[in-house]
């Protein structure tokens, strides 16, 4: 085996490579999909395995403009990095780029100078270069450049609080806001086991996402926590909007793969029917994606206007909640405000409605663990914490009437819906949540604290006032 080649494919298929080379040409070959964690884990793979003198880097995807990994590791051997924190707060070594990226602090500053002037990159736009350039170097002979350097590594608490592995739902205005709950969700009730790829991961089965208020400009938070920025954001959501030439991507799938452009089939078919339930854009092909190496996530959309709002429906066979869903969730976003700009001048009644993200798979790789526990440590208390109720069940006023507790149940216009009244608070709160089964969780909670306050108030002969 040829131990001194290692290659980094960026968004190409792996495989796409592979099969037009022998097994031992190279010592090891794989996809590089994100800055964070990808380059941490290639340095470190390079530390361990000193045989390897050449990188070779393929840049032949248009994903990989917008992922910017490979440029990434090109700067990191340009520009080395500096001492700095992770959005999460944790201090790790920053690799100078456009880009952000994090290496471990635990591999010293030497180890990573050494690295950068002992392996050479190569960079190659299409396979038959790189393959040429491969096959140019089978007879030569490289010596390691150092005895193999193995850091330690900061492992990850894996506290898993029992409970429903399957048709979690979470909701929230904003995207951001929401990608933090759903690391919280994954790593705090996830299942950890071994996926199709031979990967450890931590995973809930249909995890539901409603988005309500993300504008059409997006909001990406200060600092912005996400991992992606809105650069990337603009070049993704215009290749959805855009069929190409790749025959897995979301925007060749929904506008010419099939042979309609389904995007624009959609717009005509409401434009002359604002009631229907056919509204869907499929991306499986049925024929070759039970056995592609690289099937689309995104498999249908479905979209609906209903009690005068545009609501679109996205479901996700597999989900990479960290490094991927919230480009996803942006896109598709993007792509529903694009749909209801082309029927809102017909429709003046129609506004937009939520977004909603049914992720099948819903998985953490175990190699973005700890970035993603940086995330929730830094900023999941904060928006749990914020108790402002807009529960769709409504609003539940209690006060002390007549020597018993009183409950007024009124929707979010003001509107009654039913009253309750007795002197148990348990008895109370159970009618209620029996009567209303879709409260959220929170407010079922305050509801409960509030009735047990009117309670003691009523028992003691105290004064209540709700909170």
């Amino acid at each position: 085996m040829n131990k001194h080649i290692a290659i980094a494919t960026g968004w190409t298929v792996a495989s796409n490579v592979s099969k037009h080379l022998h097994p031992n040409s190279y010592f090891v070959l794989k996809e590089l999909y994100s800055c964070t964690p990808g380059i941490n884990l290639l340095v470190r793979n390079l530390l361990a395995n000193t045989t390897v003198r050449h990188l070779l880097l393929l840049k032949a995807s248009k994903y990989d403009e917008n992922s910017g990994s490979i440029d990434c590791v090109l700067d990191f051997f340009a520009n080395g990095v500096k001492l700095g924190k992770t959005n999460g707060g944790r201090t790790a070594w920053i690799v100078n780029s456009l880009y952000t990226a994090y290496i471990d602090a635990e591999i010293p500053s030497a180890a990573i100078e050494y690295l950068r002037i002992s392996v050479q990159t190569h960079e190659f736009q299409d396979i038959p270069s790189l393959v040429n350039s491969v096959k140019s170097f089978a007879d030569k002979t490289f010596e390691p450049w150092a005895s193999p350097m193995i850091f330690p590594e900061h492992k990850p608490d894996n506290l898993i609080t029992p409970g429903e592995l399957n048709g979690h739902r979470i909701e929230s205005k904003c995207i951001h806001e929401a990608w933090v709950k759903i690391l919280h969700r994954v790593r705090t009730n996830g299942k950890i086991s071994v996926s199709s790829s031979d990967i450890l991961w931590q995973e809930l089965l249909n995890l539901t996402t409603v988005i309500t208020d993300e504008p059409e400009d997006l909001i990406f938070p200060e600092p912005n926590y996400l991992p992606i920025d809105r650069n990337f954001i603009e070049k993704y959501t215009s290749q959805i909007l855009t069929s190409g030439d790749n025959s897995n991507s979301y925007g060749n799938r929904m506008g010419s793969y099939f042979g309609i452009n389904q995007i624009e089939s959609v717009i005509n078919s409401l434009k002359s029917n604002r009631i229907s339930n056919r509204l869907v854009i499929n991306l499986w092909d049925a024929q070759v994606d039970v056995t592609s190496p690289s099937p689309p996530c995104l498999n249908h959309i479905w979209v609906k206007i209903y009690d005068n709002k545009l609501y679109l429906t996205a479901t996700l066979r597999s989900n990479d909640m960290f490094s991927a869903w919230s480009s996803n969730a942006m896109g598709l976003r993007r792509l529903q405000f694009y749909i209801f700009n082309q029927i809102k001048e017909q429709y003046l009644d129609v506004e937009i409605g939520s977004l909603t993200i049914i992720s099948e798979s819903a998985h953490i790789y175990e190699d973005s663990w700890i970035a993603a526990d940086d995330i929730i440590q830094s900023y999941y208390q904060r928006i749990a914490n914020r108790k402002v109720f807009e529960d769709p069940v409504g609003n539940f006023i209690i006060k002390i009437d007549d020597n018993a507790i009183l409950v007024t149940h009124v929707t979010k216009d003001g509107e009654q819906v039913a009253k309750y009244s007795g002197k148990s608070a348990n008895l109370i709160c159970n009618k209620i949540v029996s009567n209303n089964p879709s409260i959220l969780v929170g407010h079922a909670a305050y509801l409960g604290i509030e009735l047990s306050r009117a309670e003691n108030s009523l028992l003691f002969s105290k004064t209540y006032s709700q909170f």
